[in-house]
């Protein structure tokens, strides 16, 4: 049976979505949450607040010992083989909200080591960093991202949960640097010069290296000048798939703007797209967008735009409700993706969530990702969750992704909910070239996870979760259903010392189905 793509219609389900977050503020305010407030001291007895001064510079060393328990390491259908593994490593966090310096970086390194021979010594490590410069006097600047992490290979083969499996999984790294210039001219013409390279490697030679370069230039009229406002821009980039070969895109558009109100804003955009990526010469095509963006209140958004390009038509739409202990959002966008599928998507972690869910409480940078972190500890989760990992990809794709994640901070707990949903194809099927759409034109994704992390007493807390993931591919011999359980508890030992244990059960219904129970013991120090 041939499956098609989701068809991208976001009118009128889009205007409902967003009726229906700004009219939920009502009935959660009658259930005595708090109204929107951007109060940046309001006490919250259930947070450790850091007290004094916002520092400029946090850093915080930290080790972590972990051993795990599976009784089916390599998630086998049958010859079910049990591991037990230890985990020896260290890491460091770090904010910065320096005069010429902002950002954060988080990394660790690690070493496993199996006991019952099954598995084999490997070496892991993660990095999340987003970095900004100012290089010179408020006008040039250098951007830094730096990722890595353990990526699925494939969406199609065994799923792993929580990283503790090698199976199905490859260390990939993303690096990204971006000098730019930018300023306003007379008070009247803003501008940008960006120059942009970036690389992704993976470890797994299936699976092909990636380099991009690029430049983009804009210039329009300054925000503050009239509500009538006008941009044009221009780009190029070059791709490198390394073993594939090499392909350009480049883009000329020039946009309206219009303020209709000091809270709505209208634009229209149209030029020309210029690429190699379905035809062996370059083409030219045409291209246009439609947008609007309205904030209603401080702490709400909506935001939604229609585009017609090269590829067919493309959406982008996101509503955000916060207030000062519920977030409410909602995303939705149809796009091309020339990286590795997953590593562009701003997928909601629960790292990204706290983030947001504690704006309004804490909107010193540095003291919020103090704060995230200690709760994040102190109810033993982990910052990197999510519910649709990437996958890794061979060549340009277009990809839909759905996700509406709500965060309700309680008086003791926190309770998290995401729903998500992707539908990627390969945007150019003339060659195989080693990737899941060689078996599948199309994949289909979708998934759902609850949270709930409640703290027994001051040193204690009990967490609980319950995931869904099912992918579908064109065939039914291609898809695959996942439910993972998992119950955990989490003690502060001392000050800066926790410890956690977690027992989790995952099933999978697919071609070769497979069960697996874990548990997981965890010591971490911070310094």
């Amino acid at each position: 049976m041939t499956r098609t793509p989701v068809s991208p219609t976001p009118g009128l389900r889009h205007a409902i979505a967003a009726a229906c977050l700004l009219a939920v503020s009502p009935w959660l305010a009658a259930q005595g949450l708090p109204a929107p407030s951007n109060a940046a001291g309001a006490a919250d007895a259930t947070l450790e607040r850091p007290s004094g001064p916002p520092p400029r510079l946090w850093i915080e060393p930290r080790v972590f010992v972990t051993q795990t328990y599976s009784d089916n390491y390599r998630l086998a259908n049958t010859n079910r083989e049990a591991e037990l593994t230890t985990e020896l490593g260290a890491g460091v966090s770090a904010a910065f909200n320096l005069p010429r310096l902002t950002g954060n970086v988080d990394y660790s390194l690690s070493g496993q080591v199996p006991a019952l021979g099954v598995g084999e010594n490997q070496r892991r490590q993660a990095l999340q960093s987003d970095l900004l410069l100012d290089a010179w006097n408020q006008a040039a600047f250098i951007e830094f991202n730096g990722n890595i992490g353990d990526e699925r290979v494939s969406a199609l083969g065994p799923q792993p949960v929580g990283g503790t499996n090698p199976t199905n999984l490859s260390e990939t790294k993303r690096f990204r640097v971006s000098p730019f210039l930018r300023g306003t001219w007379d008070n009247r013409l803003d501008y940008e010069l960006r120059y942009t390279r970036q690389s992704w490697r993976t470890a797994i030679s299936d699976r092909y290296d990636m380099d991009e370069t690029g430049w983009n230039a804009r210039l329009g009229s300054a925000a503050e000048v009239g509500r009538l406002g006008w941009e044009l821009s221009a780009s190029q980039n070059e791709i490198d798939y390394n073993a594939g070969r090499s392909t350009t895109y480049q883009t000329a558009l020039a946009l309206l703007r219009y303020a209709f109100t000091p809270t709505l804003q209208g634009f229209v955009q149209g030029g020309r797209e210029y690429n190699d990526l379905l035809t062996p010469e370059r083409t030219g095509y045409n291209s246009h967008t439609l947008g609007v963006d309205w904030r209603p209140v401080e702490l709400a958004r909506v935001a939604a735009s229609r585009s017609k390009h090269f590829y067919g038509n493309g959406h982008d739409v996101a509503l955000e409700y916060r207030m000062r202990r519920v977030l409410l959002r909602y995303t939705d966008a149809r796009s091309l993706n020339t990286g590795q599928l997953g590593l562009d998507t701003n997928g909601a972690t629960l790292n990204e969530l706290f983030n947001n869910l504690y704006q309004s409480l804490e909107p010193d940078p540095v003291r919020r990702a103090q704060l995230v972190q200690a709760e994040l500890a102190r109810l033993g989760l982990q910052g990197d969750s999510t519910t649709l990992p990437g996958y890794l990809t061979a060549s340009a794709t277009v990809q839909r992704n759905q996700q509406l994640s709500a965060a309700l901070l309680g008086q003791r707990g926190v309770l998290t909910f995401l729903i998500e949903r992707s539908s990627a194809r390969r945007l150019n099927n003339a060659q195989a070239i080693g990737d899941d759409f060689d078996l599948s034109n199309t994949l289909d994704e979708q998934g759902w996870a609850v949270l709930y992390a409640h703290r027994l007493t001051p040193r204690l807390a009990l967490n609980f979760s319950l995931t869904r993931r099912e992918t579908e591919g064109q065939v039914s011999t291609l898809s695959s259903r996942q439910t993972a359980v998992s119950v955990g508890l989490s003690a502060r030992l001392a000050r800066r010392t926790t410890g956690s244990v977690l027992l989790r059960h995952t099933s999978t219904d697919s071609l070769l189905p497979y069960r697996e129970t874990a548990i997981l013991g965890a010591l971490v120090q911070r310094f």
